[in-house]
């Protein structure tokens, strides 16, 4: 195996503790592979050395690809799983003591119900609650000291101490317990702390910028006598702090192991010089980071192309276009901030019949209950009948129809008027909304979901449920934005419903093909490389995200993430405009410091508006004095060239 200077001496480290920081593509798996080696040449027993992963199928890899270089047997496994073993040693625990996910599941779902905590989607918010226990268990938080972004904290507490209520009386415990349990094995027993000392003499882990607080904890703890900690990862791609990691903790190694030595991996063999040098530029204007630069092995020819487009449908229709140039679509990476951004660019890709593939999985937007709202406002202007449609509509907004009124008028929104006792005002609110119903008739689905979101106040609505639950409005404004925007290209409601149609069988189909291109978030895109990698949507508010801006750091991380997926080709875009709202561009694009493609005092010569001389450069946009006009004229540079409508002349 060749290895370059900085491999070979993280190789070749045996004792003591040791970090090695490990950029995008420079070899990392190789390194942890050919260390456990080195280690066993030099008469290591193999059965004291562990290596920890985060996943189930990192863990089988290293195994693999270890069985292929060495007849020894090495003990690869993930945190949970190393740590339940041990549990299941020493407090006799079996297979039947752990909660599967979807056990887990009812039963926080039935103590929502059972205590009367009423909210509008009983699955998104037991999920919700489900991601916040396991940040609280990671953290090693107490549960009067968990501040929930979802829940109010009397609602919190009251499913959290249910939850753990249900768990000990069924005697069963989850994935999460496991961690806090072993934590709390070794804090109390010195004996069976000091026999997996003994046990694990030399631990290796992989990924390590991802270690949350309980699980360093106990690392830190089973390595306490030997101190033979090899650690791997990269403080730059740190990007899981809403799991519960915390890469303060890779930076803070050197004060807690104060001979650990550090080896940088500074070689990518991934991407190219133009990428490499974009990364690097961006990533430097973190703070809280050990300093480091990459080099690219190889250069190209190939310069980042930056784009501009008036919104997302243009956007998606000019990837779209790219794409179905490329030979092989397995080459290709779409890769966006949230994955309901994903729906507009799933909507062109069906389109045109281009396969893809899905690394997360993709929420159907159309099953969701603000989507039924919307879209059963749209059916009562329609149907006037429509009982399900009334019944689900009434009182979003607020309307003051108790359920004893609805029952009278048997759900039909005619009949209201034929109730005894109804106040005037609330007659008003009907009469309302049947003037809002006639005007929505003659509307295609683009403006019938704005007029329900702003004139009729259904956004107002969702703010005001979401006060009164002490939740975050914003996931539910961003869902509404993007369906708003799915439905530009629809006319009727009858049209959406055929795409529906469509939409659910197709994502079915073609979300798990992988000789397609690969659809994924910022975050499930890590450890992913593609010849060719877009970029999606980099403006401000979505990368940076706008709940994002008290960690611009890890924002950062994650941009710096998608853009060395690329190996050689990378294609960054923005929007103009979204949501008929002005948008800006990312602050990070300024970062990267890209190349402008013309110069200044450079001679150009337009088709239409003849020769001129380059006197600014923004971005992809440059301001010419056109000679014949004595104009000064923007221009999208991209736009342009790709049409032919500009040449070169020369410089001044």
């Amino acid at each position: 195996m060749n290895l370059n200077k900085e491999q070979e001496l993280a190789v070749k480290h045996i004792s003591g503790p040791m970090m090695v920081l490990a950029g995008p593509g420079t070899g990392k798996t190789t390194l942890i592979l050919e260390r456990i080696k080195w280690l066993i040449l030099n008469n290591i027993d193999s059965s004291e050395i562990l290596g920890i992963t985060f996943s189930k199928a990192s863990a089988t890899e290293m195994k693999e690809r270890f069985s292929k270089i060495s007849d020894e047997k090495i003990e690869f496994a993930t945190f949970h799983s190393i740590f339940y073993r041990m549990l299941k040693w020493e407090r006799k625990l079996i297979g039947y003591n752990i909660l599967l996910e979807y056990e887990k599941y009812e039963i926080v779902k039935q103590i929502i119900n059972k205590n009367g905590l009423e909210y509008e989607d009983i699955d998104e918010i037991t999920n919700l609650f489900l991601k916040d226990l396991g940040l609280l268990k990671n953290s090693l938080i107490a549960v009067e000291n968990f501040n929930s972004i979802n829940f109010s904290k009397s609602d919190f507490e009251t499913i959290y101490n249910a939850y753990e209520g249900v768990k000990e009386e069924i005697r069963k415990i989850d994935f999460d317990d496991i961690l806090v349990m072993c934590y709390e094995m070794f804090k109390g027993n010195e004996y069976i702390l000091e026999k997996y000392r003994e046990k694990y003499k030399y631990i290796i882990i992989d990924e390590f910028q991802d270690i949350n607080i309980v699980q360093f904890e106990i690392i830190k703890m089973m390595a306490g006598k030997y101190k033979n900690l090899f650690v791997v990862g990269d403080d730059d791609q740190s990007i899981y702090a809403f799991r519960g990691a915390r890469p303060e903790i890779f930076l803070r190694l050197p004060k807690i192991y104060e001979n650990i030595k550090k080896v940088n991996l500074i070689n990518n063999y991934r991407s190219s010089d133009k990428i490499i040098e974009a990364a690097n530029n961006l990533i430097l204007n973190n703070e809280l980071r050990y300093e480091k630069e990459l080099n690219a092995n190889f250069e190209s020819d190939t310069e980042i192309n930056l784009k501009k487009y008036s919104d997302a449908n243009e956007e998606a229709e000019s990837i779209v276009s790219k794409i179905k140039k490329i030979k092989s679509l397995s080459d290709v990476a779409v890769i966006y901030r949230n994955n309901v951004q994903a729906n507009v660019l799933i909507e062109h890709l069906l389109d045109h019949n281009i396969r893809f593939n899905t690394r997360d999985d993709i929420a159907n937007i159309f099953n969701h209950w603000v989507f039924k709202d919307i879209i059963s406002y749209v059916k009562l202007a329609n149907d006037k009948d429509d009982v399900e449609s009334f019944k689900r509509i009434i009182n979003k907004p607020n309307r003051y129809m108790s359920k004893s009124v609805i029952m009278k008028a048997d759900y039909n929104l005619k009949r209201i008027y034929e109730v005894q006792g109804l106040k005037t005002w609330q007659l008003d609110r009907i009469d309302e909304l049947t003037y809002n119903l006639n005007k929505l008739k003659k509307m295609n689905m683009y403006d019938a979901f704005k007029y329900i979101r702003k004139d009729i106040g259904y956004d107002n609505h969702i703010k005001t449920y979401c006060l009164e639950k002490s939740i975050n409005s914003d996931p539910l404004i961003n869902i509404l934005d993007e369906l708003t925007e799915l439905v530009k290209s629809f006319e009727t409601i009858a049209e959406i419903e055929d795409y529906i149609i469509k939409y659910e069988k197709q994502i079915k189909e073609s979300s798990k093909d992988k000789q397609g291109v690969t659809l994924t978030t910022m975050h499930s895109a890590k450890g992913l490389e593609f010849e060719h990698v877009f970029v999606i949507s980099t403006n401000e508010d979505i990368v940076p995200h706008e709940k994002s801006y008290d960690d611009i750091e890890e924002e950062r991380r994650l941009f710096y993430v998608s853009i060395t997926r690329a190996k050689r080709n990378l294609h960054i875009s923005y929007l103009n405009e979204k949501f008929d709202k002005k948008m800006k561009k990312s602050r990070f694009i300024l970062e990267l410091k890209l190349k402008p493609k013309f110069s200044i005092n450079e001679k150009i010569k337009h088709k239409k508006f003849g020769e001129g001389t380059v006197k600014e450069v923004d971005g992809e946009t440059v301001y010419v004095v056109f000679d014949r006009l004595f104009l000064k004229r923007p221009l999208n540079i991209d736009y342009c060239v790709e049409n032919d409508l500009i040449q070169k002349v020369g410089s001044e």
